[in-house]
């Protein structure tokens, strides 16, 4: 018995290894971070599956865009997202955001096409404004943080504001 128990520990030492923590990014990393920053409105929600297989499940997210903040602006986008709900089936990842009709959303992105797009960090890409609070999520804690709105978009455009010119010294002579 007592070499079942060595042997069993000695097999589990390589995964502890795998073993990770998680840390949340403040929200200036995030946007610089990302590829694309906007500030925008969900129009829909729906859940693709393709040939009947919920295995394939992705939840696509319409947005409009009110205000691009960094990358090339759009006035629409596609969320993409793994999971969601068919039918009897129902799968999401931990950890990631999920939208409403209606909602105002900061939403840092990364973007393999012009139009189709998918949160940077998850949960922690999407960024609800309600009324003049921003809320946060913050993967690390598995909460959300309040924040005001005035506050959040400072940061996000400080970090995501090209570098000031540096104009080379005047020579004299």
């Amino acid at each position: 018995m007592r070499s079942g128990l060595v042997l069993l520990a000695w097999c589990l030492v390589p995964l502890t290894g795998l073993a990770t923590t998680i840390t949340s990014l403040p929200l200036s990393a995030r946007a610089q971070r990302a590829d694309r920053v906007v500030l925008a409105q969900v129009v829909s929600t729906r859940t693709q599956v393709d040939h009947d297989d919920p295995h394939t499940m992705r939840t696509l997210t319409e947005v409009v865009v009110g205000q691009t903040l960094k990358g090339p602006a759009a006035s629409h986008l596609t969320l993409s997202q793994r999971g969601g709900r068919w039918g009897w089936w129902e799968s999401h990842l931990p950890g990631d955001a999920r939208f409403r009709q209606g909602e105002t959303v900061l939403l840092l992105l990364h973007c393999p096409t012009d139009d189709r797009c998918a949160l940077d960090g998850l949960g922690e890409g999407k960024v609800l404004l309600v009324g003049g609070d921003a809320l946060l999520f913050d993967a690390a804690q598995n909460r959300y943080r309040r924040q005001s709105v005035a506050q959040a978009l400072a940061e996000v455009r400080a970090a995501v504001a090209p570098p000031a010119a540096v104009r080379p010294p005047a020579v004299t002579r």
